[in-house]
């Protein structure tokens, strides 16, 4: 039943995106589609492990021209980063392991899994995402006080919080020469949310 409701919601968002993604190519203009998808595409890792792992220390940017039609997915990264190969096995292991999830059995009678599985899906693409910019931990603090209303939630949204704050401001603006500093944030920001995935997918699949 949640796949089906995943389902659902899935086709109605496109049904809801199809008019601004079909119609600038009925009116012969699909080279902004195209310029958009390489946008996304192109850009480089910031503020993740993937961007340290690449010896990038900066925050965010998008290089590139996206009002011109003629731009390569190339020229919007800002620094040099793994083959495109490498990036499809990576996200050949996140689509596999989230399709093993999405496809186990549970219990999703119980809005209290249902919102679980809501926050594991939010946590996987944060650990799968190229970037990370502060303000993204609001994606995930709703779901952290709706299943963790305790002191244990207190403290993974303590951790996330104080891990922003040494990000921004404290390493980009106080000490942007300290590289083990952003090391530090991102590792910690990982490790974070993939133990507060496995606290939500426990909530799912409880271990009898």
């Amino acid at each position: 039943e949640a796949g089906l409701f995943v389902v659902v919601i899935g086709l109605t968002v496109m049904v809801l995106l199809a008019p601004f993604i079909i119609l600038p190519a009925l009116d012969g203009s699909p080279q902004w589609w195209l310029v958009s998808f390489r946008s996304i595409l192109g850009r480089s890792s910031w503020e993740t492990v993937w961007a340290v792992a690449e010896g990038y220390y900066g925050f965010g940017q998008v290089g590139g021209d996206r009002l011109d039609p003629n731009v390569t997915q190339a020229s919007f990264a800002i620094h040099n980063g793994w083959p495109g190969g490498v990036w499809f096995l990576i996200t050949l292991a996140f689509a596999g392991g989230y399709a093993y999830l999405f496809t186990r059995p549970a219990n999703y009678k119980q809005p209290r899994n249902l919102v679980a599985f809501g926050g594991l899906t939010v946590i996987i693409f944060m650990l799968y995402s190229k970037g990370y910019s502060p303000q993204f931990l609001v994606y995930l603090l709703p779901f952290i006080i709706l299943l963790m209303p305790t002191g244990r939630g207190l403290i993974y949204a303590l951790i996330l919080t104080g891990l922003n704050v040494l990000e921004q401001p404290i390493y980009f603006v106080m000490l942007p020469n300290d590289g083990w500093l952003l090391i530090f944030v991102v590792v910690a920001r990982f490790l974070t949310l993939a133990a507060l995935g496995l606290e939500f997918g426990l909530i799912i699949w409880p271990i009898e």
